[in-house]
């Protein structure tokens, strides 16, 4: 894909693809705004961030890869297995030119928002 940063928008776009709820509290007075992401497996009002959260492989294999593997699975009709592989081979090879966690984003992110179709050359699929 791209070993550029993603954008506010593109993150944005990412998490809430991942099941993040973003909200804006206007609260009582004006001055008072402030921007709320809250996780898909809270269960608490005050459990939120006034962020969105972290690039980095614990997040982005909490929510992530769970929610890509799942997306495969339902459009291409694969065993979990196959689309576990093919995000794997997706992720190696956004490595060569990606810090970790930013390759894995951009392995997640054409999956997660739809934006664009998955090819993966099965060739550099590592023999499990």
């Amino acid at each position: 894909m791209t070993d550029k940063d993603p954008t506010d928008a593109e993150v944005k776009e990412f998490w809430e693809g991942c099941g993040w709820i973003h909200d804006i509290d206007k609260g009582i007075f004006f001055y008072k705004s402030k921007e709320k992401w809250y996780p898909p497996d809270c269960t608490d009002a005050l459990h939120f961030r006034v962020e969105p959260p972290p690039i980095d492989l614990n997040n982005l294999f909490k929510y992530a890869v769970p929610m890509a593997i799942e997306k495969l699975q339902i459009e291409h009709k694969w065993a979990y297995r196959t689309a576990e592989r093919s995000l794997f081979a997706l992720w190696l090879s956004m490595l060569k030119t990606n810090e970790y966690a930013l390759a894995l984003f951009w392995a997640c992110y054409p999956i997660i928002t739809g934006k664009e179709a998955i090819s993966v050359n099965y060739s550099e699929v590592p023999k499990l």
